[in-house]
């Protein structure tokens, strides 16, 4: 990776760890991550999307910090980096909901062929 490429990542990085000890605080959440549980992978593991540190706001390449169980709030093990597209997903329904558009989506594929 290619200096300007790792001073992006670790900017980012370190931006959603001060962001998320903020919204702990804000929130009331515990907080015990540390940088390092905040690795960011070149794709999405939800989507397969690349991820583009440095992206605008609504890019569904920019990286994002989700919490799995928003209850546990910001403790090693419940944060995730997904693209904004997933994180998007994330914050407007609940698994069983995306699985359940995800199945109606397939269903009706199926009765046009």
């Amino acid at each position: 990776m290619s200096p300007p490429a790792t001073w992006k990542l670790n900017s980012t990085k370190h931006a959603f760890y001060l962001d998320a000890q903020r919204a702990a605080r804000d929130m009331g959440l515990p907080f015990t991550i540390k940088l390092a549980d905040l690795p960011i992978p070149p794709r999405c593991p939800a989507l397969g999307l690349e991820l583009i540190p440095g992206r605008p706001k609504r890019d569904p390449h920019k990286p994002c910090l989700i919490l799995l169980d928003p209850a546990r709030g910001y403790v090693p093990g419940n944060v995730r980096i997904v693209s904004a597209a997933a994180a998007a997903l994330r914050g407007i329904a609940e698994p069983a909901d995306l699985r359940a558009v995800a199945d109606f989506i397939e269903r009706e594929v199926e009765k046009q062929k």
